[in-house]
């Protein structure tokens, strides 16, 4: 049988894992302009404008 990960199991756990992760990651420079650019556009739903009035 599968041993499941301390992750799944543990949630603090899993915060400070992705948290570390995210945070190394933005030292990056590349990496960190690729997250300003996906948050400028894709953090706000876009709004469609259609007119359905006939």
């Amino acid at each position: 049988m599968p041993s499941i990960s301390p992750l799944a199991e543990d949630e603090q756990a899993k915060v400070y894992f992705v948290e570390s992760c995210f945070n190394a990651l933005q030292v990056d420079e590349v990496y960190r302009q690729q997250l300003l650019t996906y948050f400028e556009k894709w953090q706000f739903p876009e709004k469609i404008r259609l007119s359905l009035k006939h």
